[in-house]
Protein backbone atom coordinates (compact mmCIF):
# COMPACT_ATOMS: atom_id res chain seq x y z
CA UNK A 1 0.00 0.00 0.00
CA UNK A 2 1.65 2.96 -1.04
CA UNK A 3 0.99 5.91 1.72
CA UNK A 4 1.15 9.60 1.52
CA UNK A 5 3.88 11.84 2.81
CA UNK A 6 1.57 12.61 5.78
CA UNK A 7 1.27 9.03 7.27
CA UNK A 8 3.64 6.61 8.64
CA UNK A 9 3.09 2.95 9.06
CA UNK A 10 3.86 2.14 12.80
CA UNK A 11 5.84 -0.52 14.35
CA UNK A 12 2.80 -2.31 15.25
CA UNK A 13 0.59 -5.13 13.23
CA UNK A 14 -2.50 -6.46 15.17
CA UNK A 15 -3.74 -9.82 14.73
CA UNK A 16 -7.47 -9.55 16.04
CA UNK A 17 -10.74 -11.36 15.60
CA UNK A 18 -8.68 -13.63 13.03
CA UNK A 19 -8.70 -10.12 10.60
CA UNK A 20 -5.08 -8.52 10.49
CA UNK A 21 -5.18 -5.05 10.62
CA UNK A 22 -2.25 -2.79 9.86
CA UNK A 23 -1.72 0.14 12.06
CA UNK A 24 -0.87 3.64 10.31
CA UNK A 25 -1.35 7.64 11.69
CA UNK A 26 -1.57 10.94 10.91
CA UNK A 27 2.45 12.01 11.43
CA UNK A 28 2.26 15.60 10.48
CA UNK A 29 5.01 17.70 11.84
CA UNK A 30 5.76 14.92 14.75
CA UNK A 31 8.64 12.50 14.46
CA UNK A 32 7.41 10.27 17.10
CA UNK A 33 6.84 6.66 16.73
CA UNK A 34 3.88 5.15 18.93
CA UNK A 35 5.65 4.28 22.26
CA UNK A 36 5.08 0.39 23.03
CA UNK A 37 2.31 1.47 26.13
CA UNK A 38 0.60 3.21 23.15
CA UNK A 39 0.77 0.47 20.91
CA UNK A 40 -0.60 -1.97 23.42
CA UNK A 41 -3.14 0.13 24.36
CA UNK A 42 -4.44 0.17 20.79
CA UNK A 43 -4.49 -3.50 20.01
CA UNK A 44 -6.14 -4.28 23.65
CA UNK A 45 -8.96 -1.76 21.86
CA UNK A 46 -8.90 -3.72 18.73
CA UNK A 47 -8.73 -6.80 19.87
CA UNK A 48 -11.53 -6.43 22.32
CA UNK A 49 -14.04 -5.04 19.25
CA UNK A 50 -15.52 -6.92 16.80
CA UNK A 51 -14.00 -3.97 14.21
CA UNK A 52 -15.87 -4.15 10.85
CA UNK A 53 -14.63 -0.68 9.52
CA UNK A 54 -11.69 1.29 10.22
CA UNK A 55 -11.94 3.52 13.66
CA UNK A 56 -10.95 6.43 15.08
CA UNK A 57 -8.85 6.67 18.61
CA UNK A 58 -8.73 10.04 19.82
CA UNK A 59 -5.73 10.77 22.07
CA UNK A 60 -7.25 14.57 23.68
CA UNK A 61 -4.07 15.25 25.44
CA UNK A 62 -2.17 14.99 22.31
CA UNK A 63 -4.65 17.24 19.65
CA UNK A 64 -4.91 19.80 22.37
CA UNK A 65 -0.87 19.68 22.66
CA UNK A 66 -1.02 20.15 19.13
CA UNK A 67 -3.50 22.71 18.72
CA UNK A 68 -1.86 24.59 21.58
CA UNK A 69 1.16 24.73 19.66
CA UNK A 70 -0.38 25.91 16.98
CA UNK A 71 -1.95 28.46 18.54
CA UNK A 72 0.95 29.71 20.19
CA UNK A 73 3.24 29.63 17.37
CA UNK A 74 1.24 31.87 15.17
CA UNK A 75 -0.75 33.81 17.83
CA UNK A 76 -1.92 36.81 15.47
CA UNK A 77 -4.14 33.81 13.24
CA UNK A 78 -7.97 32.70 14.77
CA UNK A 79 -7.97 28.57 14.37
CA UNK A 80 -10.65 27.41 12.49
CA UNK A 81 -11.34 23.67 12.54
CA UNK A 82 -13.14 22.26 9.56
CA UNK A 83 -15.34 19.91 11.28
CA UNK A 84 -15.57 17.52 8.04
CA UNK A 85 -12.10 16.30 8.93
CA UNK A 86 -13.32 15.03 11.82
CA UNK A 87 -16.83 15.92 13.32
CA UNK A 88 -16.00 13.63 16.33
CA UNK A 89 -17.49 15.50 19.18
CA UNK A 90 -15.13 14.65 21.77
CA UNK A 91 -12.76 16.72 19.60
CA UNK A 92 -15.31 19.21 18.61
CA UNK A 93 -15.37 19.85 22.48
CA UNK A 94 -12.35 19.91 23.63
CA UNK A 95 -11.37 22.27 20.60
CA UNK A 96 -14.53 24.82 22.12
CA UNK A 97 -12.68 24.90 25.33
CA UNK A 98 -9.70 26.28 23.60
CA UNK A 99 -11.78 28.93 22.20
CA UNK A 100 -11.04 27.43 18.21
CA UNK A 101 -13.18 28.82 15.51
CA UNK A 102 -15.23 26.36 13.40
CA UNK A 103 -15.49 26.10 9.34
CA UNK A 104 -18.93 23.99 8.88
CA UNK A 105 -19.82 22.66 5.42
CA UNK A 106 -23.52 21.49 6.51
CA UNK A 107 -26.07 22.41 8.84
CA UNK A 108 -25.85 18.88 11.06
CA UNK A 109 -22.01 20.71 11.60
CA UNK A 110 -23.42 23.85 12.29
CA UNK A 111 -25.76 22.28 14.62
CA UNK A 112 -22.98 20.15 16.38
CA UNK A 113 -20.32 23.25 16.64
CA UNK A 114 -23.35 25.73 18.39
CA UNK A 115 -24.39 22.39 20.73
CA UNK A 116 -21.27 22.43 21.93
CA UNK A 117 -21.48 26.05 22.98
CA UNK A 118 -19.04 27.46 19.99
CA UNK A 119 -19.45 31.63 19.45
CA UNK A 120 -21.10 32.04 16.28
CA UNK A 121 -18.78 35.01 15.59
CA UNK A 122 -16.14 32.47 14.61
CA UNK A 123 -18.41 29.81 13.30
CA UNK A 124 -18.00 29.74 9.03
CA UNK A 125 -20.57 28.54 7.11
CA UNK A 126 -17.86 27.09 3.93
CA UNK A 127 -19.78 24.83 1.93
CA UNK A 128 -19.80 26.71 -2.18
CA UNK A 129 -23.04 24.62 -2.73
CA UNK A 130 -25.04 26.20 -0.26
CA UNK A 131 -29.19 25.40 0.29
CA UNK A 132 -31.20 28.55 0.43
CA UNK A 133 -33.24 27.37 3.33
CA UNK A 134 -29.44 26.39 5.30
CA UNK A 135 -28.43 30.04 4.63
CA UNK A 136 -31.94 30.95 6.19
CA UNK A 137 -31.34 28.64 9.09
CA UNK A 138 -27.52 30.09 9.63
CA UNK A 139 -28.33 33.17 9.77
CA UNK A 140 -31.72 33.18 12.37
CA UNK A 141 -29.05 31.05 14.40
CA UNK A 142 -26.59 33.93 14.19
CA UNK A 143 -23.87 32.61 11.89
CA UNK A 144 -23.20 35.64 9.67
CA UNK A 145 -20.09 34.22 8.22
CA UNK A 146 -19.81 32.67 5.21
CA UNK A 147 -17.92 32.13 1.65
CA UNK A 148 -18.70 32.20 -1.94
CA UNK A 149 -17.31 30.97 -5.19
CA UNK A 150 -18.81 33.46 -7.54
CA UNK A 151 -21.94 36.16 -7.19
CA UNK A 152 -23.68 34.07 -9.78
Amino acid sequence: MALGRCFAKSNLFVQANTQSYSLYFLKGNDNRLLSSEHAKQIESIISSNNLQTSCLLYNPTEAMRKFDNWSQSLPWIKAHYAIKSNPALPLLNDLQGRKSGFDCASRTELENVLDVGADRRYVVYSNPIKDESDLLWAERNGIKTTTADSID
